[in-house]
C-alpha cells in the first residue's frame, strides 16, 4: 500500500509579527491550499492512508473557517483514511468537532494501534512516555509503522516532554518511523535498519523554514520513501557580500546576480554583508525597492560595515567624530554604523534626502 506522511502544517498561524497584515492573511490562506494540495497528491499517487504526525494546526483553538476547511477536505476524500495524532501545538483542536468517518484521531499522551492490510500502525500523540513505546508489540512477521511527534534523543538526562528515546526503539522491528516536530525534512536509519523520517513542514512560514517543503510518499511494499514538494512558495535566505563595491549601482548589480534564479512567486530575505568605504549611506530601503514587485515578499537586512580609517593624529572634526562614535559604549555596533554613515555624509554637506540612493 501507499501512505502519505505529512506533519507540522501549523494551519491558522498568526504571522503578523513578521509579515505585513495583507501578506500574512494571504499566507494563512495559502497554508490551507497547501494542505489541500498534499491531500490531492496522496490521491494522485494512489495512497489509501494519510498519516498526520501532529501540529496540523498552530493552536488548540483554530478558527472555525480553518477547521471547517480541513474537515471538509478530508470528508471529500472518503476513499482515503486519515490518521492524525495531536502535537504540542494543536492538542484539543478537534475537541468541539466531530471528525469525519474516515478520520482517526489519537490525542496527546494517548496511544492506539491500527491495522491496514499487512501494515500495523502504532500511533501516539505528543507527550508519549518511554513505557508507552516499550509496550508497542512490533511483531517480526508484520510491517510496523510508528507515528510519533517529538524529538528523537539518546539522552535519558533530557526529560523534556517532547523527547522520544531512541533506545526504546532499538530492539523493535520498526520498518518506518513517521515523525513530526522538526520542520525540516530529515531521514535517518534506526538501529535495526528501519527508516525514520521527519516529514518537515509542507509550507515554509518564516525564513527559518527555507528550501524545499513537502510531504513523504511511502510504499510499504518496498519501504521506499519519496519526498514530494507541496509548497505554494519557497522561502530563501540570500547573503550578498558587497565588499569592494563603491557605488549603489555596484551593490545592486551583485544583488541582482544573487537573486536572478529565484522565481518571482517566492519570498526572499536578503542580508547585505561586507565592508565599504565610509561614504556609503546605509539605506536598505533603497535595495528593498529593487526587490519590491519582483517577488511576492522581500525583506532586506543591511549588515554592511563602514571601513573607518581614523588616525591618532587626525585632529579634524571628521576624525574626532569617528573616534567618539566608535568609543561610545551606549551604542550598539549596528547603531554606530548607522550614525557614522549619516554623520559623515552630513559633514560632507550631503543630507540623506539629497542622496541618489
Amino acid at each position: 500500500m501507499k501512505i502519505l506522511h505529512m506533519a507540522d502544517c501549523h494551519l491558522d498561524s498568526v504571522m503578523e509579527r513578521h509579515l505585513p497584515a495583507r501578506v500574512a492573511k494571504a499566507r494563512r490562506r495559502e497554508l490551507l491550499l497547501t494542505f489541500s494540495a498534499a491531500v490531492s497528491a496522496a490521491e494522485k499517487e494512489g495512497a489509501s492512508l494519510v498519516l498526520i504526525a501532529g501540529d496540523l494546526f498552530d493552536t488548540p483553538t483554530p478558527s472555525e473557517g480553518a477547521l471547517r476547511y480541513v474537515l471538509d477536505c478530508i470528508s471529500a476524500h472518503a476513499d482515503m483514511t486519515f490518521l492524525y495524532i495531536e502535537g504540542n501545538h494543536d492538542a484539543g483542536a478537534l475537541s468541539n468537532s466531530a471528525p469525519p468517518p474516515n478520520m482517526l484521531l489519537v490525542p496527546a499522551r494517548k496511544s492506539a494501534v491500527f491495522s491496514f492490510d499487512d501494515v500495523k500502525i502504532y500511533a501516539a500523540g505528543f507527550g508519549v512516555t518511554e513505557e508507552t513505546i516499550a509496550a508497542f508489540e512490533c511483531k517480526e512477521n508484520e510491517k510496523n509503522i510508528l507515528l510519533l511527534h517529538g524529538t528523537l534523543t539518546t539522552s535519558r538526562a533530557d526529560i523534556r516532554e517532547e523527547m522520544i528515546l531512541r533506545t526504546a526503539l532499538d530492539n523493535k522491528k520498526v520498518d518506518y518511523l513517521a515523525l513530526g516536530h522538526f520542520h525540516t525534512h530529515t531521514a535517518m536509519r534506526l538501529s535495526r535498519g528501519g527508516l525514520a523520517c521527519y516529514a518537515g513542514t509542507p509550507e515554509g512560514r518564516g525564513f527559518d523554514e527555507t528550501g524545499r517543503c513537502g510531504v513523504i510518499l511511502l510504499d510499504t511494499d518496498t519501504m521506499k520513501a519519496d519526498f514530494l514538494t507541496t509548497a505554494q512558495r519557497t522561502l530563501h535566505n540570500i547573503e550578498v557580500d558587497v565588499t569592494g563595491a563603491v557605488t549603489l549601482p555596484e551593490i545592486e548589480k551583485r544583488v541582482n546576480a544573487a537573486v536572478a534564479a529565484i522565481p518571482e512567486s517566492d519570498m526572499v530575505r536578503l542580508h547585505l554583508i561586507g565592508e565599504v568605504e565610509e561614504h556609503y549611506l546605509k539605506q536598505p530601503e533603497q535595495i528593498k525597492l529593487l526587490l519590491d514587485g519582483r517577488f511576492f515578499f522581500a525583506r532586506v537586512k543591511d549588515g554592511i560595515r563602514l571601513r573607518m580609517r581614523p588616525t591618532v593624529g587626525d585632529v579634524s572634526l571628521r576624525g574626532e567624530f569617528i573616534r567618539r562614535v566608535l568609543s561610545d559604549s551606549s551604542l550598539s555596533e549596528e547603531d554606530k554604523q548607522r550614525v557614522l554613515s549619516y554623520g559623515l555624509r552630513a559633514l560632507d554637506g550631503e543630507l540623506p534626502e539629497d542622496t541618489s540612493y
